[in-house]
């Protein structure tokens, strides 16, 4: 893990590894049209090694190094990936350079085909001759007879809507009669730069925020800005409110994503 974020101090055991700065990798994907070297641009700081490395010197303390290294450094298996590209898309009519040359020049364009990407285009074309290898069927499956038939009570062959455990009509009701909802962030990724100055900028006494109805604020003597428990059965953490008519009474908004800070 390269930074002592929640889930590092999670763990009984952190192995410092690098950042995408600290270390050489490969960048591309099916969709993007460029292909990048990504040649770190200065050492490792600190105690700090690359993923390869550490599970290297894993392999070896478990006694099969060789097997997991194949006699390869983290360079040389760059080069063996790239070769298995180059040999494919040479398959593909497409010429790649090679792997110095590549390395070299910084970025690669990957040139553009005639006919446009199209999903599933043999078994669109014909669904018999081409089934799709993942369904028994070989077809797109409305109904699973598989899943049917593992007999799950919350799982039948076809989608469903079954009533939640938890929500505003269920039986927990008077026991927390706020319902939760958990949306994705404004301020950050998911959980990604939660530690970053914009999404910190947006908390109210580093506390995550969560929004209140004004009728559900006054009848817990709660004030804007006030920092307050939010719990269930299953755990609990603190936020900071914000009071508005955006939500419906009975109704709480919190975004996901915001780190566990145990100190705090």
């Amino acid at each position: 893990e390269p930074w002592w974020n929640p889930l590092a101090k999670h763990a009984d055991i952190v192995l410092p590894a690098t950042t995408t700065l600290e270390r050489n990798d490969l960048c591309c994907n099916p969709f993007d049209g460029f292909a990048y070297p990504m040649e770190k641009v200065l050492e490792p700081v600190g105690g700090a090694r690359n993923d390869y490395e550490i599970f290297s010197d894993i392999a070896k303390r478990l006694g099969f190094a060789d097997e997991f290294t194949e006699g390869r450094d983290e360079q040389a298996w760059l080069k063996h990936l790239f070769d298995i590209s180059r040999q494919r898309g040479a398959e593909a009519g497409i010429k790649l350079p090679t792997f110095e040359e590549f390395w070299e020049q910084g970025v690669f364009e990957i040139p553009a085909t005639a006919q446009p990407h199209i999903m599933y285009e043999a078994f669109r074309k014909d669904p018999e001759g081409n089934p799709l290898p993942t369904t028994p069927s070989g077809k797109i499956e409305i109904f699973s007879e598989r899943i049917d038939g593992f007999g799950y009570d919350d799982c039948p062959g076809h989608a469903t809507w079954f009533e939640p455990c938890e929500w505003l009509n269920s039986s927990l009701t008077d026991k927390y009669p706020l319902h939760l909802l958990s949306n994705q962030p404004k301020t950050r990724l998911h959980g990604q730069l939660d530690h970053g100055s914009w999404s910190r900028k947006h908390k109210i006494k580093e506390r995550e925020v969560m929004t209140l109805h004004p009728k559900d604020a006054e009848t817990r003597d709660i004030t804007q800005g006030d920092i307050v428990r939010v719990f269930n059965d299953r755990g609990q953490c603190l936020a900071g409110v914000i009071v508005s008519e955006e939500v419906r009474q009975g109704v709480v908004q919190m975004s996901t994503g915001a780190w566990y800070d145990p100190a705090t």
